[in-house]
Formats: structure tokens, sequence, C-alpha cells
């Protein structure tokens, strides 16, 4: 007896894996979109990953002091939109830790506004301490820190029971943004 094969499935099923059938075409065509929008942002991630790198090098070189790269980009002109870029990704890694950091070092004094302003290298600050001593005895201890140049008191309020005062702390050279000079100018 010859055996008989029955095929069970309809020829219009969708799920019959069928290469002229409209759901197995339509799959395969997302699939390939799919695998090659993969690609695509690999290639970008990979991209990103390489300006990464570069600018970690053109930080540590700022840092080390041999800026000869950034002086020929300060030098170029109509190069706004890339300076702005790489302050932007500088401000992304910039070190706030180490900033805040350091007004908690100084202890006695309790902090009511922070405002940086770190395209001049400046950070201000609104805080309130006991009295007239303690507020000094706080700024000489930011002074102490190496995240500060100078800390200059701007003006002071005494009241009964505590001082107000303002005062801004310029921030050392590897808090700046590299390229705040160029900025100023235009």
């Amino acid at each position: 007896m010859r055996p008989v094969q029955i095929d069970f499935a309809e020829n219009n099923n969708p799920w019959r894996w069928d290469m002229r059938n409209r759901g197995v075409q339509a799959f395969l065509l997302l699939m390939s979109l799919a695998l090659c929008v993969a690609i695509l942002i690999w290639h970008g991630w990979q991209g990103m990953q390489g300006e990464r790198v570069r600018l970690d090098e053109q930080h540590a070189q700022m840092q080390s002091g041999q800026g000869a790269e950034l002086d020929q980009v300060r030098k170029q002109p109509g190069n706004d939109e890339t300076l702005l870029l790489r302050q932007s990704e500088f401000l992304r890694n910039l070190r706030w830790e180490a900033i805040f950091q350091a007004f908690e070092a100084a202890p006695g004094a309790g902090l009511d506004a922070f405002e940086p302003e770190l395209t001049r290298g400046v950070v201000r600050v609104q805080a309130h301490v006991g009295d007239v001593l303690a507020m000094q005895a706080y700024l000489r201890e930011l002074q102490k820190s190496p995240v500060f140049l100078r800390v200059n008191l701007l003006r002071h309020e005494t009241q009964e029971t505590r001082v107000n005062f303002h005062f801004e702390a310029i921030l050392a050279e590897p808090y700046r943004l590299p390229v705040a000079e160029v900025r100023e100018a235009s």
C-alpha cells in the first residue's frame, strides 16, 4: 500500500511559511528593516563613543596644560556651534560632586541659593549663619578648598538672630569652561 500524504493546512492560512504568502513577505520585510535600523543605531553609538574618547583626551590635555589644539579651535572663524557643543559636553562631564563637597566641607552655614555662572567661572551663593565671626570663618574655610581660586564677600545683612550674606566663589581651572574667553568675546 502506498502512503498518502494529506496536508490539513489551508493554502491561504497566514501562519503557513510560504514565500508567496503576504504575511510571510510582510514579516521578512519588517525584520530586514529592523536589522537595518539596528545596524544604523550601532554605527551611531560607535561614533558617539569615539567622540567621547576624543573629548576625554582633549579634557586631559587641558588639565595638563597642553592646550595647543584648543588654541587652534579658538582661532578658527565660524566655529561657534562647535564651541557651544564642546562646552555643553564639558558641562555634562563637569565634576559637580567636587564643587558641592567643597561647600559641604566648610560647616557652619546654611545655603539658601546657589547660582553657577560657568561662562565666567563663578558660583554665586546666598547663605546664612549665626553671627559675623561664623561668616568669616566659613569664608576662610571655603578659601582653603582647591576647588576655588578666590572667595569674595559681596554683601551681608545683620539681623537679630542671624547674618544673611552673599558671596561669589571663583572656580579653579579644572572646574571652568575651557573656552569661556571665546564666549565672552562674541
